[in-house]
This record gives C-alpha cells, sequence and structure tokens, in this order.
C-alpha cells in the first residue's frame, strides 16, 4: 500500500524533530559530565628553604639608537657630479662620498692667490725701495688679508668633495647626480650622549652634525647620514613609581623587538625633567650597550629589564609559598610529618622568589600551593546549558502536537 505524501511529510518531520532532541540531550549529559570540573585545582608541592639571590627590578620600554650618527651635508653650493656610496655600504673616516663641480671654487681660488702674490709682492718692493712705516702697515694688512682669502677659497674647495666625519654604515642617501645642492654652513658635531664639538671642515662637512637622542630613526632631511655601527643606547622611559629606584650604573637587560636573544647594558644617564602622558609622569633614561651585539638596527623597539637591587646569599623560598591571613605572612612548616603554620618575615620579592628575614632556616621544608583554574570547560557548559533549555520549549511544542495527532 502505498502511504500518502503528507504522512511522509509528517514522518521526515519527527525524524528531524527526535535528532535534534538527542543532540540536546547529549550537550545536558556534556555539561553533567564537565560541570564537576569546572572548580579550581589546587595542588601542593614540598620545596626547601636555601640561600639564593634575590634581584629587584624596574621594566621599561625603548628604543635604541647608535651613540653617534652624522648627518652630512655640503657646506658649499653647486652641482652633484658624483655620489660615491649607497646605503648600507660601510665606509670609513675620511672616505670620500660625494662630490660637486669644483670649477667655480678653483676660479675663486686662483683668483684670491692672485691678488696675495700682488700684496706680497707690492710689500716687497715698497720695503726695498723705503717706504714710510704707515706705507708699509697698509701693505702687510693687505697681504693678511688677501691670505685669509686664500685660506677661505681653498677650504671651499675642499668642501665641494663631502667625506666621512666617523666610520659607520650609511643609513641614507638624499643626493643624486646633476642636483644643485646649497651651501648649509657651519654646524656642531654631537652625539646621543650630550657630548658635543666644533665640526671639522677638513672633512668637507662642516655642516655636518649627530641627530638628536630618541629620533627613533626617522627620516632626515641632511644629504648623507651615516651611523656608527660599533656602539649603542637605548632610549628608555621609566615611569615615577620606579625611576627613584634606579641610579646610574644599574645593570640592564634588553630585548629587542622581535628577537629572543637578550643583550646587556647599563644605566649611563637619568633624565629629570618628566614629560607626562594619561596623568602619567615619566623620565627620560639612557642605557649604554655593552659590546657591540649583533641584530641591532635603529629605531628599533626594545624590552627592559633594570636591576636596582640584587641581594646575594639570602634565605629564599618561592613566593607561591607564602599565604597572609589576619594581616600576617605566614607559611605552612612541615614538622614531624605535620603541616605547622610558621609566621615569617618577607623582605625583597621578585621573580617568584621571596627573601625571608625571619621565621625560617636553611633546610626548613615548606608547602607551595598551586591553583590552576578550569574556567574555559565552565564558560562551555554554560553556553550548552541555555541551548539545552531552548530545545525544552521545542520539544513541548513540537512532539506534543504530533502525539495529539
Amino acid at each position: 500500500m502505498r502511504v500518502p505524501s503528507w504522512r511522509w511529510l509528517r514522518n521526515k518531520r519527527v525524524m528531524a524533530a527526535l535528532a535534534v532532541v538527542l543532540a540536546a540531550g547529549a550537550g545536558v549529559g556534556s555539561w553533567l559530565a564537565t560541570s564537576s570540573s569546572a572548580a579550581p585545582t589546587t595542588t601542593t608541592t614540598i620545596v626547601t628553604a636555601a640561600y639564593g639571590t634575590v634581584e629587584q627590578t624596574a621594566s621599561a620600554t625603548g628604543t635604541i639608537e647608535p651613540i653617534s650618527q652624522a648627518d652630512v651635508d655640503f657646506a658649499v653650493a653647486g652641482q652633484v657630479t658624483a655620489v660615491d656610496v649607497s646605503v648600507g655600504q660601510t665606509v670609513t673616516v675620511g672616505q670620500t662620498l660625494a662630490t660637486i663641480d669644483p670649477t667655480a671654487l678653483e676660479a675663486d681660488l686662483d683668483s684670491a692667490q692672485a691678488t696675495l702674490d700682488a700684496d706680497k709682492s707690492k710689500l716687497s718692493s715698497d720695503t726695498s725701495d723705503g717706504a714710510p712705516s704707515q706705507e708699509l702697515t697698509a701693505d702687510q694688512a693687505a697681504v693678511t688679508a688677501a691670505q685669509s682669502a686664500v685660506t677661505s677659497a681653498q677650504d671651499s674647495l675642499d668642501d665641494a668633495t663631502l667625506t666621512a666625519p666617523l666610520a659607520g654604515e650609511v643609513a641614507e642617501v638624499n643626493l643624486a647626480i646633476g642636483q644643485q645642492v646649497s651651501a648649509t654652513g657651519g654646524g656642531n658635531t654631537s652625539d646621543n650622549t650630550g657630548n658635543t664639538g666644533s665640526s671639522s671642515s677638513s672633512f668637507g662637512a662642516s655642516g655636518a652634525s649627530s641627530s638628536s637622542s630618541g629620533s627613533g630613526g626617522s627620516s632626515s632631511s641632511s644629504q648623507i647620514v651615516i651611523v656608527d655601527t660599533s656602539s649603542w643606547l637605548v632610549d628608555a622611559s621609566v615611569d615615577d613609581s620606579s625611576i627613584g629606584e634606579i641610579q646610574q650604573g644599574d645593570q640592564a637587560n634588553i630585548v629587542p623587538e622581535g628577537s629572543e636573544t637578550t643583550v646587556y647594558g647599563t644605566v649611563g644617564s637619568i633624565g629629570l625633567i618628566a614629560t607626562s602622558s594619561s596623568g602619567v609622569a615619566s623620565f627620560p633614561v639612557t642605557v649604554d650597550v655593552t659590546g657591540n651585539p649583533s641584530g641591532l638596527y635603529t629605531g628599533m623597539t626594545a624590552d627592559l629589564t633594570i636591576v636596582v637591587k640584587e641581594l646575594s646569599d639570602v634565605l629564599t623560598v618561592p613566593t607561591a609559598a607564602l599565604r597572609y591571613e589576619n594581616g600576617g605572612t605566614y607559611v605552612e612548616l612541615v614538622q614531624n610529618g605535620k603541616d605547622v603554620l610558621q609566621p615569617v618575615t618577607v623582605g625583597t620579592s621578585s621573580g617568584g622568589e621571596s627573601q625571608i628575614t625571619s621565621g625560617l632556616a636553611a633546610g626548613d621544608q615548606v608547602v607551595e600551593t598551586f591553583v590552576r583554574s578550569t574556567s574555559t570547560g565552565a564558560s562551555g557548559t554554560g553556553s550548552g546549558f541555555r541551548f539545552g533549555g531552548g530545545l525544552g520549549g521545542f520539544g513541548g511544542s513540537g512532539l506534543g502536537g504530533f502525539g495529539g495527532g
């Protein structure tokens, strides 16, 4: 006998409803199975009080900078005829970086030299002829002025060749052959430690200077930038809650961004003027990197851990062994197979270890407690429970209608 199509459709709906109900039952069963493990679990272990080292640290972030960075520009105007270096190239002191057309500068020097020669000849002639002293004084003044002009013209001609004022790596080249450049004038050469000095025109870079501390590796407007990759520092910022603990010479552990290798340094300077952000005052601190580690680049960020206090050969226990009750600090001391609540006095705590200044002796055994949460499972069961409640409503209407039919 052929089953009518309406009965086939109704049976198909019933089977679908039963499948959903079974799935709901499975969800509730899963919740019941996991709800018992939702509470945190506690485990304990026995540890021994022993002498060790406790370090108190302050954390900071900073930017890696070269100690010396030269921003080099032509000190005279002219058209660029050669660019002899490229980004990433290593250069030595005095090495040629670029040149401009010296034709006009050579003409200036020849003219100044001709004037000097003429003035010297006149002085010699007047001296031989027994000219009055006033005339000889004027002749000597003219020679002195002409000599100064020759020296200046020679310096300008020398400045037509741009040379490296320090050894390092070329970081930027903002010159091209055929480019017309203007004179930058004189300047000072400084470094990120704050030392300054007069720039040397013998390098052909009287406009050379070093970027200020905290430049962050931003692009420069200088024609050529050279960084000394043999020595680095970190420009850091430390908030006012920790700055009072830091002293010059403190050791620092430095982890550059994206690196798993720690490099080391010492605090070189501590600033006295704070900057404020979101109501928090921070002070500038520079950390001198020890040695010449590889993998450092201008502008990299780094995480710093500064050791502000180090206590050696002190009695320590894991911080997880401490208990705080009624305003006091205790440990569970194991004595004769029993746990005894023992009051202790705690000194410095850091890195999961705490100094015990009284209440324990070396060799004493205490209980260390670990609490592990299973909140992930509890969250999942909560969601499943709500899902099961919704299905109860569905079963009441759908299955009730089926039974009535």
